[in-house]
């Protein structure tokens, strides 16, 4: 399993040094009954959890915020689980939930807000809808666009050598592209975001790469 893999290889470290403590469990009814066993009272305990089951989920996330008083939690999800409909939102606010996705909307961002306000003098309204993977279909438009006509502008037509080299300003991300085996190009730029108790979310970090979190 090449996540565990790696977070046993890098295994991060708490304020003297010492390595955390890791643990893996698979998701189902004994490990929800066994929550008060697992989860230290002392200690902030970090939930990784890779599942695509909402319902499995929401019984996790459910019974963990029955304990929240007791044992301090922060959650980490998998980007699918921003098209959910049946998990409170307010339990993954509360369980500040972290996800890695290669979208954010930052609408206090100055570029965001004239990208809205040219959307609605031009086509007289605003692209303000969000899919549930965390993008706007206008705005995703835009960024792919401008990045490749500015590739073709700076490089020329034979500019995949170059894709990497590309200065573009995004909207939603930055595109990192690195070549694969099958000698394709693949995006390695993801945001981290976060769901804070005062029901905002924000991007706390970028993985691009080596992770690089706030």
């Amino acid at each position: 399993w090449k996540f565990k893999r790696y977070l046993l290889e890098h295994m991060p470290t708490d304020e003297t040094g010492r390595p955390l403590y890791f643990k893996d469990y698979r998701l189902n009814d004994s490990l929800n009954t066994n929550l008060g066993k697992i989860l230290s009272k002392e200690e902030e305990n970090l939930l990784i959890v890779f599942s695509d089951n909402e319902p499995e989920v929401n019984n996790l996330v459910t019974r963990l915020i029955q304990r929240a008083a007791l044992y301090p939690v922060i959650l980490f999800g998998m980007p699918s689980w921003q098209g959910w409909t049946n998990v409170d939102l307010t339990f993954l606010h509360n369980l500040q939930l972290h996800l890695i996705s290669p979208f954010y909307t930052d609408f206090t961002d100055p570029r965001i807000k004239n990208f809205l306000i040219k959307s609605r003098l031009q086509y007289g309204y605003e692209p303000y809808e969000i899919f549930s993977l965390g993008y706007n279909f206008s705005m995703l438009g835009y960024d792919i666009g401008f990045y490749f006509l500015s590739a073709l502008k700076q490089f020329g037509k034979n500019f995949m050598p170059c894709i990497d080299q590309v200065q573009a300003d995004q909207l939603l991300t930055k595109y990192r592209f690195s070549r694969t085996a099958t000698g394709g190009y693949v995006n390695n730029n993801f945001n981290v975001i976060r769901y804070n108790s005062d029901f905002s979310i924000e991007r706390v970090g970028v993985v691009s790469g080596d992770p690089q979190v706030q």
